[in-house]
């Protein structure tokens, strides 16, 4: 027998003639033609009969569905979906698509102001941390160990790979010329900050810069704009070897607006200047380590970009 049946189940035709076997249908736009055979009792041989036909009696609708716009005065433009036959509600199928297709572009471009300041520490296994303060992501490196890179890819801080010794000995020829005595008379904040500028080919006084209010980050970031700046509180004194190692001295703020510079290393020593003592050499990094807690631990420096 054939069975016709709408959406929801429920028997439109019970297709089943006694004597007769479907043995093929054929499926037309209006009709079903169906092939069929008779069985004969007595030799039970199977032979080809009249093929019939169902037909169907509702008479099809002409057009097609379509999707049109309307204006309305609550929503505005809506679109519509015109259907041909009536649509039955109960076995509407309604899907909200996860995904959309949008022609326009979709680049993003962000101004100098809206660009992220993240840094990204990997570790010697591959694992990675994202950080958006320097100090925070330069710590969690040194304790890795790993590498601080940028935003842009560029290395921030790694650890390794340090020279057994290293000075900046220009920087330190133009301190010494000073004498001990002429470094107690200059400002150790300004003088450090204008050292740092020096070393990086920029002549700078910036006596009026720090009347003005400008804190040193403030400066650097000023006269120094291709070059990222690094304010470094509580790291560990150690991890300024590589900005030394770099040739790129190091500033250690004091809570009383002064400053010392670290100039070089070896594997004992630190050399430090502090101008408002005159001192300029070595230090045991111990000692020194001490030194720079004692101030609070707030280092200051720069990279190139």
């Amino acid at each position: 027998s054939i069975l016709i049946v709408d959406n929801d189940g429920n028997i439109l035709e019970n297709y089943s003639p006694d004597g007769f076997y479907i043995t093929e249908v054929t499926i037309g736009k209006e009709q079903l033609r169906l092939s069929r055979m008779t069985r004969d009792e007595g030799s039970g041989i199977f032979r080809e009969a009249k093929e019939d036909q169902i037909t169907s009696t509702i008479s099809a609708r002409e057009g097609s569905n379509r999707i049109t716009t309307v204006l309305t005065e609550r929503y505005g433009n809506i679109v519509e979906i015109i259907a041909k036959n009536d649509i039955n509600t109960g076995t509407l199928l309604i899907q909200t698509p996860k995904l959309s297709l949008h022609e326009e572009k979709r680049e993003v471009t962000l101004s100098d102001d809206e660009k992220g300041g993240l840094y990204y520490v990997y570790d010697v296994g591959g694992k990675a941390g994202i950080y958006a303060d320097e100090a925070e992501a330069v710590t969690a490196a040194y304790n890795a160990p790993g590498v601080v890179c940028a935003d842009d890819g560029s290395y921030v801080w790694y650890r390794g790979n340090l020279m057994r010794s290293n000075q900046l000995m220009a920087l330190t020829r133009t301190i010494e010329a000073y004498g001990q005595d002429g470094l107690k008379e200059e400002n150790s904040l300004e003088l450090c900050l204008e050292l740092m500028l020096m070393q990086e080919g920029v002549q700078e006084d910036v006596s009026e810069l720090l009347t003005a209010g400008k804190t040193p980050a403030d400066i650097l970031c000023e006269k120094l704009p291709d070059h990222r700046i690094l304010e470094l509180d509580d790291c560990p004194s150690d991890a300024m070897l590589y900005y030394i190692n770099r040739e790129i001295p190091v500033i250690v703020l004091k809570p009383d607006d002064g400053a010392m510079l670290i100039l070089g290393f070896n594997e004992l020593n630190l050399v430090i200047l502090d101008p408002e003592t005159g001192f300029i050499g070595k230090v045991g990094k111990g000692d020194a380590a001490e030194m720079f807690s004692e101030n609070g631990d707030h280092y200051l420096t720069c990279l190139p970009r």
